[in-house]
């Protein structure tokens, strides 16, 4: 029998789901990964099995694993759909120049490690691909995104607060534990760990914005108010003032250069880290940046020895998934 994309009704979506699934062996990691709900994912898979005619994943009690003829399509998936992109992306290039260029936006925790990795990788990668950075504080990168003024936002989601994002397809690249920044000498600097209510007392450098409202609301939900003494729009700033003895702060990530500060994670508190674009104006090339973006954090989380990464994060703490195109 012959088989066609269109004849059996299926997209090249479709295709990508089952490749993170069987890349992942969780339907759940999948569904983190591509930012869909949990049983999209699985209506998704039992579809293209409907249509092929076969079974393509067992599942069980003690996980999920690929079938022989699961296995045979995943090899063949991951080559046709490379195949398919090496060969539109010189097209694509050649018939839109101006799409060879990518506006990324990002809040200014990532500026030291993570962005200077992931154009390392995108040189590699992608050398044609001119790339313009912006960094901004996390209200301004929002409004740029819904402006269409960036092609594509990093941030880290509120884990309190809900966001609308209706206007924006999101797509989770990893999490990271939330951390509290002390001075070396702090009482709790030398702690492997630390809950929130441990830090009411403490007097706080806060962030500015919507990332303020979510930590006054997380506080609340923990049982205190924080003693803010002063508030900065970046980290950066904000990492100099506790150097400089006015407080602690929470970050979420161990930036380098900072060997006069201790960052101890916070139990139980984990961030969702995703890729935001707009829903009226894909870009060709988004697609095969974030999977550098994903790769690019899951690295810089691994080198410091993190618990959290991708795959971790919701299940795993207080974290929260969005539902694709749902409010945050």
């Amino acid at each position: 029998m012959t088989f066609s994309a269109t004849r059996l009704g299926f997209d090249l979506r479709i295709l990508e789901t089952f490749v993170v699934v069987g890349r992942e062996l969780s339907y759940r990691r999948a569904a983190e990964i591509l930012y869909v709900s949990q049983p999209a994912v699985s209506q998704q898979i039992k579809k293209l099995e409907r249509q092929l005619g076969f079974t393509l994943l067992d599942r069980s009690s003690s996980g999920v694993r690929l079938t022989p003829e699961g296995a045979a399509l995943l090899r063949a998936a991951e080559r046709a759909l490379g195949d398919l992109r090496d060969t539109l992306r010189p097209i694509q290039m050649a018939l839109r120049p101006s799409e060879h260029r990518i506006r990324i936006g990002y809040i200014t925790t990532w500026a030291r490690t993570e962005i200077p990795s992931l154009m390392a990788m995108v040189e590699r990668d992608s050398p044609d691909l001119k790339v313009v950075l912006e960094s901004y504080v996390f209200d301004d990168l929002l409004q740029a995104i819904r402006n269409q003024a960036i092609d594509l936002a990093i941030f880290h989601l509120p884990d309190v607060l809900d966001l609308d994002t209706s206007a924006l397809h999101l797509m989770r690249v990893g999490s990271t534990q939330r951390f509290v920044a002390v001075l070396a000498g702090h009482r709790l600097s030398g702690r492997e760990s630390v809950t929130l209510t441990e830090l009411a007392d403490e007097a706080w450098v806060a962030a500015t914005g919507l990332y303020a409202e979510n930590f006054v609301a997380l506080c609340a939900k923990h049982g205190f108010t924080p003693n803010v003494v002063v508030s900065a729009a970046n980290a950066e700033t904000m990492l100099g003032l506790v150097r400089a003895g006015l407080g602690v702060t929470v970050v979420p990530n161990q930036p380098p250069g900072w060997d006069d500060l201790a960052f101890v994670p916070i139990e139980d508190e984990v961030l969702d880290i995703v890729v935001a674009e707009h829903r009226d104006a894909p870009h060709p090339f988004a697609r095969p940046l974030v999977g550098l973006i994903r790769s690019t954090f899951a690295t810089a989380v691994a080198s410091r020895g993190e618990r959290y990464g991708p795959g971790h994060g919701p299940g795993h703490g207080p974290g929260r998934t969005a539902p694709a195109g749902g409010t945050r």
